[in-house]
């Protein structure tokens, strides 16, 4: 039985390892797609900012274009103005919309340059969102190759691992397995002078007398599964 267990255990820790290596690829595939998440909403955001400076400036323009218009139906009408009074009423008119024009216009010139900048901004982005998902798609088809290795190594494993299960004490089986999914993954190790090879504390006497009189046994200190190991 003994042998059975020590066989059955290095299985065990293959497939730990096995599962491992997938699970590496798992979390660098979390990771890159938390980035990707995070990259992806800034774009979006800034894809919103763009589109509402665009709708600003289309505003301003037209605005500019309506007191343009405006302005030059003011300049043709004001020498058919007959009093002084409304000739000057006009023409402070006329020099007021000059101004807020002249205003207006070095803003528009101003959210063009912004808008221009910006665009080159979420350009920029929109790399970086490209080159993440390249990325990510990547190792989602490393790790998605890697999954269908594995799974056909680790039914090979799993089909030899029961080969010993079959050979094994129920009681102490049970006690294995518990030991392997609460506490450790080497839940069956040697004594070696006297001294248990999982936890390094020395095996009482008496303890000692036992692992003469049964194959397996625990550990009265890390209650690991113990047993006497045997010189070639």
């Amino acid at each position: 039985m003994k042998e059975s267990l020590i066989a059955m255990m290095k299985v065990d820790q293959e497939i730990d390892e096995i599962k491992n290596n997938v699970g590496e690829y798992e979390q660098k595939y979390r990771e890159i797609k938390t980035t990707y998440d995070l990259k992806t909403k800034e774009l979006t955001d800034l894809k919103n900012q763009h589109e509402a400076m665009i709708s600003e400036y289309a505003l301003m323009k037209e605005k500019f274009d309506l007191e343009e218009t405006r302005l030059t139906k003011s300049r043709a009408r004001i020498n058919e103005i007959k009093t002084n009074f409304e000739f000057q009423a006009m023409k402070r008119e006329i020099e007021s919309t000059e101004r807020s024009n002249a205003e207006l216009k070095v803003q528009i010139e101003q959210m063009s340059t912004e808008k221009d900048q910006f665009l080159e901004q979420l350009k920029a982005v929109q790399e970086e969102v490209d080159s993440v998902q390249k990325n990510l798609e990547a190792t989602k088809k490393m790790m998605d190759e890697k999954n269908g290795e594995i799974e056909s190594v680790v039914k090979q494993k799993e089909t030899e691992r029961k080969k010993y299960e079959s050979k094994i004490d129920a009681d102490i089986l049970s006690t294995y397995k518990l030991i392997r999914s609460r506490k450790f993954a080497d839940a069956l190790v040697a004594i070696e002078d006297g001294t248990c090879q999982g936890c390094h504390m020395n095996i009482p006497p008496q303890m000692a007398v036992k692992s003469l009189q049964s194959e397996v046994f625990q550990c009265p200190h890390c209650q690991r599964l113990l047993y006497t190991k045997v010189d070639d």
